[in-house]
C-alpha cells in the first residue's frame, strides 16, 4: 500500500506518546514493505523539507508560530498543499491522520475527500490544549484560550466526521468520542498501543541495573516518566511522598521528563523537605529507559485526567516492573486484568500514598509474591501489548479501507444483500449494531476480541445458568420443536450446539433421539450433563 500519514507532530522528535505511536506505526509499516510518507509541520528548531528518518520518508512543511491564529492557519494550509503535491506526484491508496489540524486541511481538500482514511484519536485536542495553559506562548488562558479550545473542537469534530474510520487506543477514548463529538461505535476501531518487547524486557537483576545507572541498591525505588504538565498529577505524587517517607524513610522517587512545571515541582519538593527522597532526572534518553524501568521496584502513574492509553504503562510492564496508577482514563483497562490492587482508590495524595505503602509493604513481607507479579507483568505485556500485534491490526484496517467495499464516507457493503449504502446503527443491551436499510440484516458493529470471547464463555455465560432450571414456557417450546422433527428414525442423532443447561437435549432424549450436546465452557458442560443425563462434549474454545 501507498500510505500518506498526516500528523501535527513529527516522528523525528519523540517528545511524548503521540510521537511514539506515530513512529512505531510508520516505521513498522515501512519495514513491511509498504510505501509510507509522513507529512507534518516542522518541529521547533527544525528545517522544512524532505528527509528519511530510520527508513521512513518525512516531509516537514513550515508554519508561522507568531500567534495562535497564524499557527493554525499555516498548519491547515501547509498540510493541504503538501499532501496534494504528494498525491499528485506519487499517488496514494489511503490516508492516515494523527491529530486534527493537518487532518482538517487535507480532509476538506478535493483530493483528500476522494481517498479512504483512518483517523487515530489520541486525546481530545481542545481538552489537551486547555490542560497546557501557560506552558507556551501558543497555550493561552482567558478569552483567547477559550477561543482556541473552541476552534480546536471545531477542527477535530470536522476531521472526525469526514474520516472513513477512527482508531482509538482504548475504550475510554471511544466513550470520549461519543461524549464530545457524537461519534457512534460503528465507525470506531480499537487498536491498542504497545511496547517494543524486543527492547523493553527484563535486562538482568535490578541491582545490576541500579549499579549501571549510579542508583542506590539498598533503597525502595519508585520511577515515573511524564511531561511536567498539570494533568500528569506530579504535584499530587510529591505530596503523597511526604506520607510514604514516614513509613519508608529510605524511599526514593525518580521523576523523568521535562516541562514548564519543573521549577514549581522542585520548589514543592524543597518545601516538604523531600530533597533526599525525590530526584528530578530531566529528559531521559530512549536508550536508558529500559534500565530505569527495570531498576525500579514500581513505576507510578499519578495522572489526574486524560490518560488515553499510557505507553509508559505497558513499557514498564514489559520490563517486569509493576505499575501503580490512578483510576483515570484507560489505566484501569490495562491494570485491572493483571492485578486490581495496582490501582489507587482515587487521584488524591492520600490514596496514592496508601497504594504505594501497601505495595512496598508487600514487597518487604512477601517478596516471592512480588517476584511472581513481575513475571506476570512481562507475560501480560508480551501477550497483549506488543507493537507487532498492534501493527498487524492497523495493517489489516488500512488494507480493508483500500478495498472497494469501504468508501471514504463510511458506507459498508452489507454481508447479506451486498448493498453498498450507509448502514443504520442502533444500540441493544449496551452493544452497538448496524442494520442494512435495504434488507434489514443486523450485525455487531465491532467483532469481539479473542480475550473478550474467552471472558464471555468462561465467566459471563456460565453465570447465566447457575441453576439447571429454565421457565416452563421454554420447556414447552423445546417440546414443540422436538415434536415438529417427528419420530426419530433408526440411528439418527440430534446435536445441540451450544446446549446451555441441557434442557433441549433432555427433551430430545426423552422423545427417543440419540441426543448429544456441544458446549464451550466446562461449567456449562457439567450442568448440561446433570440435566440431560446424556453425552455433552466440550469443544475447544
Amino acid at each position: 500500500m501507498k500510505i500518506v500519514v498526516v500528523s501535527d507532530v513529527s516522528p523525528v522528535q519523540l517528545l511524548g506518546g503521540g510521537e511514539r505511536v506515530l513512529w512505531e506505526q510508520t516505521s513498522r509499516l515501512s519495514a513491511r514493505k509498504h510505501v509510507v510518507k509522513v507529512v507534518s509541520r516542522t518541529p521547533d528548531g527544525g528545517v522544512p523539507g524532505d528527509l528519511v528518518h530510520g527508513g521512513v520518508a518525512v516531509h516537514h512543511f513550515p508554519v508561522d508560530r507568531r500567534s495562535l491564529a497564524a499557527f493554525i492557519r499555516t498548519s491547515v494550509l501547509g498540510a493541504r498543499r503538501a499532501v496534494e503535491s504528494e498525491i499528485t506526484a506519487h499517488g496514494a491508496d489511503v490516508l492516515h491522520f494523527h491529530q486534527p489540524i493537518g487532518a482538517f486541511g487535507v480532509l476538506t481538500s478535493t483530493l483528500g475527500r476522494r481517498l479512504p482514511s483512518l483517523y487515530t484519536f489520541h486525546s481530545p485536542a481542545p481538552l489537551e490544549y486547555r490542560s497546557r495553559t501557560g506552558m507556551s506562548g501558543l497555550h493561552r488562558g482567558g478569552l483567547v484560550g477559550r477561543a482556541g479550545a473552541a476552534l480546536l473542537w471545531t477542527l477535530e469534530r470536522a476531521s472526525l466526521k469526514r474520516a472513513s474510520r477512527i482508531q482509538v487506543l482504548s475504550d475510554f477514548s471511544a466513550r470520549l468520542l461519543w461524549d464530545l463529538y457524537g461519534i457512534s461505535g460503528e465507525r470506531i476501531v480499537k487498536i491498542v498501543g504497545g511496547a517494543d518487547v524486543e527492547r523493553f524486557h527484563p535486562g538482568g537483576s535490578r541491582e545490576a541495573q541500579r549499579q549501571a545507572l549510579g542508583l542506590p541498591s539498598d533503597r525502595p525505588l519508585l520511577f515515573t516518566l511524564r511531561n511536567l504538565e498539570p494533568r500528569m498529577g506530579l504535584d499530587t505524587l510529591i505530596r503523597a511522598m511526604a506520607t510514604v517517607r514516614e513509613r519508608f524513610p529510605r524511599v526514593l522517587l525518580l521523576i523523568g521528563g521535562s516541562g514548564s512545571l519543573r521549577p514549581l515541582l522542585e520548589t514543592l519538593t524543597i518545601s516538604l523537605s523531600l530533597s533526599e527522597h525525590v530526584r528530578f532526572l530531566g529528559f531521559v534518553p530512549e536508550r536508558d529507559l529500559p534500565a530505569y524501568y527495570g531498576a525500579a521496584d514500581a513505576f507510578v502513574l499519578p495522572t489526574r485526567e486524560l490518560e488515553g492509553f499510557g505507553l509508559v504503562t505497558v513499557e514498564a510492564l514489559a520490563c517486569g516492573t509493576p505499575v501503580l496508577g490512578t483510576p483515570v482514563g484507560a489505566t484501569p483497562e490495562i491494570l485491572e486484568p493483571l492485578d486490581r490492587s495496582l490501582l489507587f482508590a482515587d487521584v488524591g495524595p492520600t490514596a496514592i500514598a496508601d497504594g504505594i505503602g501497601r505495595f512496598l509493604e508487600r514487597s518487604e513481607q512477601d517478596p516471592a509474591v512480588v517476584r511472581d507479579l513481575r513475571r506476570a507483568c512481562v507475560a501480560y505485556a508480551e501477550r497483549q501489548y506488543g507493537w507487532s500485534r498492534s501493527v498487524d491490526a492497523l495493517e489489516d484496517m488500512l488494507g480493508t479501507l483500500t478495498e472497494k467495499n469501504v468508501t471514504a464516507t463510511g458506507a459498508v457493503r452489507c454481508v447479506a444483500c451486498e448493498a453498498a449504502t450507509p448502514l443504520r446503527w442502533f444500540r441493544h443491551r449496551g452493544e452497538d449494531y448496524r442494520a442494512c436499510p435495504a434488507c434489514g440484516t443486523s450485525v455487531a458493529a465491532k467483532l469481539p476480541t479473542a480475550a473478550g470471547l474467552r471472558h464471555f464463555y468462561e465467566v459471563e455465560y456460565p453465570a447465566r445458568f447457575v441453576r439447571p432450571e429454565v421457565p416452563a414456557s421454554r420447556l414447552d417450546l423445546f417440546g414443540e420443536l422436538i415434536a415438529r422433527l417427528g419420530p426419530p428414525r433408526s440411528r439418527r442423532r440430534l446435536l445441540d450446539v451450544g446446549c446451555g443447561p441441557g434442557h433441549f437435549v433432555a427433551s430430545a432424549a426423552a422423545a427417543g433421539w440419540r441426543a448429544v450436546g456441544l458446549e464451550l465452557a466446562a461449567e456449562m458442560c457439567a450442568a448440561a450433563r446433570t440435566t440431560a443425563a446424556c453425552d455433552v462434549v466440550q469443544s475447544d474454545s
